[in-house]
């Protein structure tokens, strides 16, 4: 468990992040393309006994379809009067339910084991319903180029990512 705690703690530091709590990132997709996505986890996996590797899991966020245009680094650009220096992304979405919260038992089974405990009552049962469908991957440090603000637009319940202008 230590070693968990020093892997987290690390990674937190090389992110410059200073309070544990979800936080959005920039992702490179490569070829000059940026993506947005919400870090969950810091991870360190095993395999053979010589390999080990450490990343992120992070739920991925999709251009949202209320974007009309893109800028060069193919981000979804709000419309006009914020076109210039905001982007609006929406949860990407699996195209289908994730089985697991299908199974019998599943409400049993988060109430047994306090999952979603983080979450207030009232709210929770929306909060899973939003995760049936998440897309979550596990990458690299490496992919990571920055943190990046983005809040939830009351406006149209997708978020609002502020660029910074240099």
């Amino acid at each position: 468990m230590g070693d968990e705690r020093a892997i987290v703690g690390t990674a937190y530091k090389k992110f410059g992040i200073t309070q544990k709590c979800a936080v959005d990132v920039e992702v490179d997709l490569g070829q000059g393309r940026s993506g947005s996505a919400e870090i969950t986890a810091f991870v360190k996996m095993y395999g053979d006994i010589d390999r080990q590797s450490e990343g992120v899991l992070v739920r991925w966020m999709d251009k949202s379809r209320l974007s009309t245009s893109t800028d060069d680094r193919d981000r979804p650009l709000c419309p006009y009067p914020l076109s210039s220096n905001h982007c609006l992304w929406e949860w990407s979405d699996t195209g289908r339910d994730r089985a697991s919260f299908q199974v019998r038992g599943f409400s049993n089974k988060v109430r047994r084991e306090n999952l979603w405990s983080h979450v207030q009552r009232e709210r929770r049962a929306d909060v899973i319903r939003s995760e049936i469908r998440a897309r979550y991957d596990i990458l690299p440090y490496d992919s990571i180029k920055g943190h990046v603000n983005i809040h939830l637009d009351p406006s149209t319940g997708h978020m609002l990512q502020t660029l910074q202008m240099i």
